[in-house]
């Protein structure tokens, strides 16, 4: 079982990465709209996968990360981050936060698929 965590405010988003992961095979996605709902859940199961908007609420999606690698609850096979902002920083950020990946939205959930896919080895 491939467990994957979506972080994002945004239903839309959220539901849209939901969409495409849900056909990976023997993916189990769960998705939550906060920073501090997915660290809560990260403390209680371990995921493969984390993907995560930036800008959410009072955490940011990047502050996640850093808090994941604080309390050694990193996913095991990465993150990808995401954002609706325009920055190119926010790329170099997340890669600094440890991020396999940056999509800038909108983006093409074929391509969020395919790197998952990636991440996964399959």
């Amino acid at each position: 079982m491939h467990r994957i965590l979506i972080a994002d405010d945004s239903p839309e988003w959220r539901n849209i990465a939901a969409i495409a992961l849900r056909t990976i095979p023997d993916a189990a996605v769960t998705t939550v709209e906060s920073a501090e709902a997915a660290l809560d859940l990260c403390h209680e199961q371990e995921f493969d996968i984390l993907v995560t908007d930036v800008r959410m609420g009072e955490m940011n999606g990047l502050e996640l990360l850093a808090a994941l690698r604080k309390v050694e609850r990193w996913p095991a096979r990465g993150a990808i981050v995401m954002s609706g902002e325009p920055a190119a920083t926010l790329a170099e950020a997340a890669a600094l936060e440890g991020a396999a990946a940056f999509f800038q939205k909108p983006f093409s959930p074929g391509e969020l698929r395919k790197q998952v896919l990636s991440l996964l080895d399959l």
